[in-house]
């Protein structure tokens, strides 16, 4: 738009925080290093979800095995940007300086199509916080002590903040 003496007018521009979208601001944040590490082996540390998608506000139980008897941490990260580094450490169970001791649990045969039904207690509850972004998140169980510490097993869930079906690529 140009005024009548032919100077170019803008409208106000909102501040560049306000123009991010939720998940933009969030990769915008500073980012946990390490946060894979090595995998276990062996059984040493196993997990899974009892969910794969969960909105902002809901829970998502962990079940977690170790073999043998070892403590354990779970970590949750948020897979993004966060300026190369690629995740951002969101909560810690029991925290981020505690542990939980783990049992073993068995493994069931497959089912004849190969689907697997572990049917293992729940350890750990992994409530989504109301101000998480959609994204990708990483579960992961930390190994405390015995051989493999500092090893780990992971699950992730997909967090959906708008309650509808979305398309995700992960590579």
């Amino acid at each position: 738009m140009t005024s009548s003496a032919g100077a170019v007018i803008r409208p106000p521009q909102p501040a560049l925080e306000n123009r991010l979208s939720a998940v933009g601001a969030e990769n915008r944040l500073i980012g946990a290093p390490r946060w894979l590490g090595p995998l276990a082996s062996d059984r040493a540390i196993e997990v899974y979800a009892s969910t794969n998608d969960v909105a902002p506000g809901g829970t998502v139980s962990v079940h977690v095995s170790t073999s043998p008897a070892a403590s354990y941490r779970i970590v949750v990260y948020r897979l993004g940007w966060y300026g190369g580094v690629g995740a951002r450490r969101m909560a810690c169970l029991p925290s981020c300086s505690g542990s939980r001791r783990g049992t073993t649990e068995a493994m069931p045969s497959p089912e004849p199509t190969g689907r697997i039904l572990a049917g293992w207690p729940n350890t750990d509850t992994v409530t989504i916080g109301r101000g998480w972004v959609s994204g990708y998140y990483l579960v992961r169980a930390l190994l405390l002590n015995g051989p493999q510490s500092g090893r780990s097993a992971t699950t992730y869930v997909v967090v959906n903040a708008r309650r509808r079906d979305s398309k995700i690529l992960i590579q």
